[in-house]
């Protein structure tokens, strides 16, 4: 397991790009679609000229990110679905981890899905090796951590699920929150659209 941990590491740092490496005339659209889940959050790779399509030329992927509705502790922090080309994802996490922390509580894994082994090197590796990135711990909906405390509680099952951690040390029991480094030199560089 340490092993496949430190291999996904490597590959992260190899492979993640940042707004440096978006070829020419592609950007990134964060458009709001409020009849979507209760209101979701899209933020693409996208076409300079036409924002709301694909880049012809370029990377391609999609993240989601919406909030939980379940009446728990978490309801201001969003929670992300991706579909991304290989090495392009990190960008977009951090673009909706941005977004998120700008307008809510942060984010944090699907809580409704199940997140792939690739998703949980991202979220272990935020929570290991990025000294931007802040986590803050999430309790389960039984106050297992934080008894006298209801605010911080949230769906679990995806942290509990993952059997070689306890609740407190995994990745996905925890909220992520970072400054909007990435959304400012994709505004700088004018390659930023938002549509709401």
């Amino acid at each position: 397991m340490k092993l496949l941990l430190e291999n996904w590491r490597e590959f992260l740092k190899e492979a993640a790009k940042s707004t440096a490496d978006l070829p020419e005339g592609v950007g990134v659209t964060i458009q709001w679609f409020p009849e979507f889940r209760g209101g979701t959050w899209s933020i693409i790779y996208s076409d300079l000229d036409h924002p709301t399509e694909d880049p012809p030329h370029g990377p391609s992927g999609e993240v989601v990110i919406d909030q939980q509705r379940d009446g728990a502790g978490c309801e201001k922090v969003w929670q992300i679905h991706s579909d991304v080309e290989s090495g392009w994802g990190p960008m977009l996490y951090d673009i909706a981890m941005e977004w998120a922390t700008l307008h809510g509580d942060g984010l944090m894994p699907d809580r409704a899905e199940g997140t792939s082994d690739d998703a949980k090197g991202v979220w272990e590796y935020y929570l290991h090796n990025r000294s931007d990135v802040t986590a803050h711990q999430l309790d389960d909906l039984s106050n297992t951590l934080t008894p006298t405390d209801d605010t911080d509680n949230c769906k679990q099952h995806q942290g509990i699920a993952t059997s070689w951690y306890d609740l407190d040390e995994s990745p996905l029991s925890k909220r992520y929150t970072k400054e909007p480094t990435t959304l400012q030199n994709l505004k700088k560089s004018g390659r930023l659209t938002i549509i709401k």
